[in-house]
């Protein structure tokens, strides 16, 4: 297939229909030098990959900027340095899936699981993530800030460098989580279950922990100026220099 042919898809993209899912599949599966250049060359249609199975591909750098992937299962894909900038995966499948430095901005993730899955050093910042699941993910060094994270499970997620300035985590699931070295700064945390969790040399400067869970959370040489725990059980958290 030359990308000269694939012109003839474009009318049936913006039909929006589960067939014109499957022809994107088919250019998927050219790899993605070749779908990329195919959406440079028709930038003003919106993939609609709605409810596809592309599970374990290799789509390392593909550009999905914009695309519909909701419901999507891309389990044990690997999508490292991949372009999903306000992409729509709610509800998406996203387990054992590789995100390597790929940049999430402004994407939707509501109700995703992306459960044992790589996000090192990705830019999610700007993000929708309510109610989606990172258990056991790794976002070492991701970018979230001001991502809307309420009721977000990130259960044994390591977060160590992520950046959550400003992030929205009311009601997150964050217990045995490490968020050593991470900066909170102004991240709004109120009634978050954070016990377990390892805050060792993290930023919370004006964070809210407003009504938080803390039982056995290990602050160790935060910075927590203008920081609120009122209504919290600090007491019950572990506090070293």
């Amino acid at each position: 297939m030359h990308i000269s042919d694939v012109q003839e898809v474009e009318p049936i993209v913006e039909a929006g229909s589960q067939e014109d899912a499957v022809d994107l599949v088919a250019l998927l599966r050219h790899g993605p030098s070749f779908w990329n250049q195919w959406r440079s060359e028709n930038p003003h249609v919106v993939p609609n990959l709605r409810g596809v199975d592309i599970r374990g591909m290799e789509l390392g750098g593909v550009n999905f900027e914009r695309a519909d992937l909701r419901c999507c299962d891309l389990t044990g894909a690997h999508l490292p340095e991949a372009n999903l900038k306000s992409a729509v995966l709610c509800q998406a499948t996203l387990r054992d899936a590789d995100f390597t430095k790929a940049v999430l901005k402004g994407a939707f993730l509501v109700e995703a699981i992306a459960n044992n899955s790589r996000f090192a050093g990705a830019d999610i910042s700007a993000a929708c993530l309510v109610s989606a699941s990172f258990r056991n993910s790794c976002l070492l060094g991701a970018d979230l800030t001001g991502a809307k994270c309420a009721k977000v499970d990130f259960a044994s997620a390591v977060l160590q460098r992520c950046r959550l300035s400003r992030a929205d985590l009311t009601g997150a699931l964050l217990y045995w989580a490490d968020l050593s070295m991470a900066v909170l700064a102004d991240a709004t945390l109120t009634a978050a279950q954070l016990s377990c969790a390892l805050f060792i040399a993290a930023d919370l400067t004006r964070a809210s922990f407003l009504g938080a869970d803390l039982q056995r959370a290990v602050f160790k040489r935060v910075t927590s100026s203008g920081a609120c725990f009122d209504y919290t059980n600090r007491d019950r958290a572990v506090w070293t220099d």
